[in-house]
């Protein structure tokens, strides 16, 4: 009854780690659905935000000096939220494969190429989006983000493992 208890029990997990991914990848989705104007708003928003915590002079600034300033920003800032949207997601897919014992360079292998095609499949999706497009160095970015992100649970579950046999 235990043994049946556990497959079923297992059988949950294995459902249950999935929905964080699929929540993540939709996120992605909304954020790529934006249009060029709305996106770069948010950016915009986003480094106003930062900037005031960061840089207490900016609200000493003119409002044009603030525009600029934003304006020369966009494009780094908008790289890093690729590289972190698909670092988390990278992070999603990995610990959802944890609950399948697969061999290490399996899960990575299989994270990563699930990664990439979502992330390849997204830029498609731009194709269809106002002002927005598909871009190879985006799916490049977004897959290292995606790598650094299963790179850093691979780590934690081989450092978690190496402790229980000390």
């Amino acid at each position: 009854m235990n043994r049946l208890l556990l497959t079923n029990r297992q059988k949950r997990m294995r459902t249950i780690v999935w929905i964080p991914v699929v929540i993540w990848m939709v996120v992605i989705f909304c954020f790529s659905s934006q249009t060029a104007g709305e996106s770069t708003k948010v950016s915009g928003k986003t480094i106003q935000i930062i900037a005031q915590k960061v840089y207490p002079q900016f609200g000493e600034k003119t409002v044009r000096q603030q525009q600029l300033l934003i304006q020369n920003l966009q494009h780094i800032v908008r790289k890093i939220a690729h590289f972190m949207e698909y670092t988390i997601l990278g992070i999603l897919v990995t610990i959802a494969f944890l609950p399948y014992k697969i061999k290490t360079r399996n899960m990575f292998l299989v994270s990563l190429f699930g990664c990439v095609l979502y992330a390849s499949s997204d830029e498609f999706h731009q194709m269809f989006v106002p002002g927005r497009g598909p871009g190879v160095r985006d799916v490049l970015i977004d897959s290292c983000g995606a790598l650094f992100g299963i790179i850093i649970i691979l780590s934690i579950t081989h450092r978690n493992k190496m402790k229980k046999h000390t």
